[in-house]
C-alpha cells in the first residue's frame, strides 16, 4: 500500500472523530469580541493537539482571544504552514440550544463554514501525515483568535504572530472557506478600514444660518469626494458609517464617518492612504476640522513567484485523486493569507471545508467534503520538492 493509500484509510478510519472534534468546536461558540469563549475553543484545541502528540504555543492578548499554535518536530527543511481561526461572527445563542443541525448533506452552525470546518481539517492534515511516518518537513498551524476583526482587538498583534512563527516556511495552506465550485484562491484584495472626525461650530440652525459651520456638510463633500475615486477594477471605497448632529434646528458641530477600502496591492494601499489624507486636509466648509484614524488593516494577498507552482501540485493532485480540477480565484474578501505572502511565502486560500453562505444563519459546510480536502492537501504536500 502506498504512502497516499495509508494516508486516505487513515482519514477514512477517522471520519467520525473528525465529525466529533467539529461538533464539539461549533458548540463553542466564539464570536470574536468574546474573549473568553475564544480562549475556552483555544483550550479545547490545546488539549485536543497534546492529546496527539503535537507541541503547542499559546499567544495571549489582553484585549482579545488567544492565538494558538500546534507543531511536529522540526526539520532541516523548511516547514510548511496550515492557517485557519478560532473565532465566529454570530453572536452567541444566534443558532438555539444547540447550534449544529444536519440537513441534506450539510452541517449548519455558526463557524461550521468559516472556519471551524477548516481547524479540523488542518488538524487531521498533520495526524494523516504522521500516521505514514512523514518527517521530512515539520508542519506547523497557527489558529488566530480575532481573524474576523482584522486582529484589531489584539491591536495588530494577532497579525504579528504569523511573522513570528514563520521564519523557515517553504509553502502555506490557509485553511478557510472552500468555494462550492472547489475552486481555490491565489489572490485576495485587501482591505482597509478608516474613521474620519470633523469638529465644525454649532449654531441655531433658525436665527443664526450663516454662524456655524456644519460637520455634517463637511462629511458629506468628503465622502462624494473619496468615492469619486472608486475604480471598481482596481481601488474602491465605501463610504459606509455616518454618525452626527442632535437635531434639524442646530448647525452640527460634530460628524464621524468610516470608510472602507479594497486594493489589488499593497502599493494601492499606499496611494489610497495619501488620497485619503489629502482629503482629510482639505477643508470643504469653512471653519471645520478634520482627523483621520486608520481602525484596521489587511493586506493584500498577492501572488509571490512560487504561487503557480504550488498551485499546478494542488491541482495535479485534485486530477489524480478524482476529485475537480480548480481554477485559480482571485477575490475581494480579506484573509491571514496575506501576512505570509508579504513575506513571499507561497499560499493557496480556501482550502477548508467547501460550503456556503458565511456569516449568516443559514451558514453551512458539506459534510464530505472533509476527506477530500484534507487528502488534497496531504497530497500536494507529499508531491512537494525538496526545493520547493
Amino acid at each position: 500500500m502506498t504512502k497516499l493509500a495509508q494516508a486516505k484509510a487513515f482519514l477514512a478510519a477517522k471520519q467520525q472523530e473528525m465529525i466529533a472534534l467539529w461538533e464539539d468546536i461549533i458548540r463553542i461558540e466564539s464570536p470574536s469580541q468574546d474573549i473568553e469563549a475564544v480562549n475556552a475553543v483555544a483550550r479545547y484545541l490545546t488539549d485536543y493537539c497534546n492529546k496527539v502528540n503535537l507541541e503547542t504555543k499559546t499567544y495571549t492578548f489582553a484585549h482579545a482571544g488567544s492565538s494558538l499554535i500546534a507543531s511536529t518536530p522540526a526539520s532541516e527543511l523548511p516547514n510548511i504552514v496550515l492557517v485557519a481561526h478560532m473565532d465566529t461572527v454570530q453572536p452567541v445563542g444566534s443558532f438555539g440550544t444547540d447550534p449544529v443541525a444536519y440537513r441534506d448533506g450539510f452541517l449548519h452552525g455558526p463557524g461550521a463554514y468559516d472556519c471551524k470546518g477548516g481547524i479540523v481539517i488542518a488538524l487531521f492534515v498533520i495526524q494523516a501525515l504522521a500516521s505514514i511516518g512523514y518527517d521530512k518537513r515539520q508542519l506547523k498551524l497557527i489558529l488566530s483568535g480575532d481573524e474576523e476583526v482584522a486582529h484589531q482587538l489584539s491591536q495588530g498583534q494577532g497579525a504579528e504572530v504569523f511573522d513570528l512563527e514563520t521564519a523557515f516556511t517553504a509553502a502555506a495552506f490557509t485553511c478557510e472557506s472552500a468555494r462550492l465550485s472547489g475552486d481555490v484562491i491565489t489572490k485576495r484584495k485587501g482591505g482597509a478600514f478608516y474613521r474620519f472626525g470633523i469638529r465644525g461650530i454649532s449654531a441655531h440652525a433658525g436665527n443664526d444660518p450663516l454662524g456655524g459651520a456644519s460637520a455634517i456638510k463637511e462629511a458629506a463633500h468628503k465622502m462624494i469626494e473619496i468615492e469619486k475615486h472608486t475604480t471598481p477594477d482596481g481601488t474602491t471605497y465605501n463610504c459606509g458609517v455616518i454618525e452626527g448632529g442632535t437635531g434639524t434646528n442646530v448647525i452640527p458641530d460634530a460628524c464621524t464617518f468610516k470608510v472602507g477600502v479594497r486594493f489589488k496591492t499593497n502599493a494601492d494601499l499606499e496611494q489610497a492612504e495619501q488620497l485619503l489624507q489629502a482629503i482629510n486636509d482639505q477643508a470643504f466648509v469653512d471653519k471645520t476640522v478634520s482627523t483621520l484614524t486608520k481602525e484596521a488593516a489587511f493586506l493584500a494577498m498577492e501572488e509571490t513567484e512560487k504561487t503557480p507552482a504550488l498551485f499546478q501540485l494542488y491541482h495535479d493532485a485534485r486530477a489524480e485523486l478524482g476529485y475537480h480540477q480548480p481554477k485559480p480565484l482571485y477575490v475581494g474578501g480579506c484573509s491571514d493569507s496575506a501576512y505570509l505572502t508579504a513575506k513571499g511565502i507561497p499560499t493557496l486560500c480556501g482550502v477548508g471545508v467547501i460550503g456556503t453562505d458565511p456569516h449568516s444563519q443559514n451558514e453551512r459546510a458539506l459534510v464530505s467534503s472533509l476527506q477530500e480536502q484534507a487528502l488534497t492537501i496531504v497530497k500536494t504536500i507529499l508531491a512537494m520538492p525538496d526545493d520547493f
